[in-house]
């Protein structure tokens, strides 16, 4: 247990580092005093530098949701990993959300009417793109924190963060500014949105083509308790390699359940999965 903790904290600092890497190099592409001085200039760079923490933290927190090894190694198993993932995607959320108020702020320096030009259509797609994607985010952040939603509704929610990541993208890279005078942070920024996209295809977009499957038959059912129904399941084909408490996802083919993947937690016997009450376990119920 100790060896995972100090692997998720090991790989919390990789994420954070992983950040702040645009903001050196941003810091390093031009002289810092004209970008501090005078209001106007003080608050559009530190709402830069936001932004570029925050598409950071978004990409890299799309990445995190494609479930690969090696990042769910590095942040020490699956359910470490998800953890890391919330409170990352949390982060970006309120990074960018200090952009948007930092750059209405730099403009609101020379009028309201300027500050509130941005948010109009009329301002042009680049910067409400940003509008868009931003008022995207928000909208699936609030739905998935404050909104009690079904299994199936809430998964969808979360591959829209996709979506909104592609118009951000835009945004971001049909901006001007430091990008263009630096070759380094261009490419950087490039990279990381290269990731984000990636990541959002290959498991939201292409999953059922790209990702390895595994074959179970379910052999048994029962309802141990209140809190948990144990899921007895023998291997159609090559077994899963797993250690007691690691969460899997499964998607049980059955009319009477939902096809969704649900993330399940593996007990000591080699095939068995227990799962905990809530929407999949009570669909199970009347079988057991």
């Amino acid at each position: 247990m100790r060896i995972e903790k100090l692997a998720s904290l090991r790989g919390r600092v990789v994420l954070a580092a992983l950040c702040a890497i645009p903001l050196v190099l941003w810091a390093r592409s031009a002289p810092l005093d004209p970008r501090f001085t005078g209001q106007f200039a003080a608050l559009t760079s530190i709402a830069v530098l936001f932004a570029y923490a925050g598409t950071s933290a978004f990409a890299l927190n799309i990445v995190l949701g494609a479930r690969l090894r090696p990042v769910e190694a590095l942040l020490g198993g699956l359910d470490r990993m998800y953890k890391t993932h919330r409170v990352l995607g949390q982060a970006a959320f309120l990074l960018l959300l200090a952009h948007v108020a930092f750059i209405l702020a730099s403009r609101a320096t020379i009028s309201s009417d300027a500050a509130l030009d941005l948010l109009r259509p009329a301002v042009g797609w680049t910067v409400f793109a940003g509008v868009l994607a931003f008022g995207g985010m928000t909208l699936a952040i609030v739905l998935t924190l404050f909104v009690r939603l079904g299994h199936e509704v809430f998964v969808y929610v979360q591959r829209a963060f996709g979506f909104v990541f592609l118009v951000a993208s835009y945004h971001v890279f049909t901006t001007p500014g430091a990008r263009d005078d630096s070759r380094a942070l261009n490419l950087y920024m490039a990279l990381l949105a290269t990731l984000g996209i990636a990541a959002f295809v290959y498991r939201s977009l292409l999953g059922n083509v790209l990702v390895r499957r595994r074959r179970y038959r379910v052999v048994t059912v029962s309802r141990l308790d209140e809190f948990v129904t144990e899921i007895v399941m023998e291997p159609a084909g090559k077994p899963l390699a797993f250690s007691p408490g690691q969460f899997v996802f499964v998607n049980f083919r059955s009319l009477a359940l939902s096809e969704q993947f649900h993330p399940l937690e593996l007990s000591l016997r080699r095939r068995t999965f227990s799962i905990r009450a809530g929407e999949i376990a009570n669909q199970f119920h009347p079988f057991s």
